[in-house]
């Protein structure tokens, strides 16, 4: 896969944040398993970020429809379907109020999403409400006891609010093509999930769990200190990261970062 030509001559991190699937063998792993537990055609996402798995779903011939509440993430979501041509259904939302009929989705995924919504049942109550019977439910969430303590009590209140937060260099370098990172509300973490937390939280919305499983151990820390403090190539990171997963399936969930998890209605 190639970049597009206004992506080719901008900073790494810009190419790495809309294209990390090329940059990191985690970002590989995550997409992989993702797409793996989509069942049928049309697809619901729940906050897009970037776009980048839009765009990898829209590339494997899947119908995705997109709603997403931060400006930022709206943004960046229409500039990487410019230049990467590819064409998705977008409505601007939360999901606590998801604007489709009932039964209308084969599958929706919402990954790294649910820690930021106070409501978060009611959330999982509409998901439920919008999905057809026996259709899929993809979610993943950050560990309260990993993620949740090293990120949101150390890396976060050091590095965010300072030039080395990741939201203020790449908006530096986004700059040349008129996009930007400001801190919005929806960025914090409201809700914090333990593994008995999540699992009770899905069943208690009349989700049937098929599986989950941990998605790294510590990559993302090591990143994090590597990648934006030592300033080192992502690409670097590949083995550790290959290594990092393996060990992951291996540990207990309750010791992993996040979790990603496959549900039927």
């Amino acid at each position: 896969m190639r970049l597009p030509k206004e992506l080719r001559n901008v900073h790494s991190r810009v190419k790495e944040h809309f294209y990390p699937e090329l940059y990191s063998y985690r970002m590989q792993y995550y997409k992989d398993l993702i797409l793996s537990g989509l069942k049928g055609r049309k697809i619901l996402e729940i906050g897009c970020g970037s776009g980048w798995l839009t765009r990898n779903m829209v590339k494997k011939g899947y119908d995705v429809h997109v709603i997403d509440v931060s400006r930022k993430s709206i943004k960046e979501v229409l500039f990487s379907s410019k230049i990467a041509r590819f064409n998705f259904n977008f409505v601007q939302g939360n999901a606590l109020k998801l604007p489709f009929k009932d039964n209308l989705f084969d599958s929706v995924l919402m990954v790294g999403v649910l820690e930021h919504i106070a409501d978060y049942m009611k959330s999982l109550k509409e998901i439920n409400r919008v999905l057809k019977k026996e259709g899929r439910f993809i979610c993943g969430v950050p560990n309260i006891y990993t993620y949740g303590i090293f990120y949101d009590k150390i890396i976060s209140p050091l590095f965010d609010k300072t030039s080395l937060g990741y939201d203020v260099q790449l908006s530096k370098y986004m700059k040349p093509l008129g996009l930007s990172r400001p801190h919005e509300h929806t960025d914090d973490h409201i809700v914090r999930f333990s593994i008995r937390k999540f699992k009770r939280s899905l069943l208690n919305s009349k989700f049937k769990l098929k599986d989950i499983s941990n998605i790294e151990f510590i990559s993302s820390f090591v990143s994090t200190f590597f990648c934006g403090l030592l300033k080192v190539k992502r690409k670097r990171l590949m083995p550790f990261e290959k290594l990092d997963i393996f060990l992951a399936k291996h540990f207990p969930l309750s010791f992993g970062c996040g979790w990603i998890s496959v549900c039927e209605k």
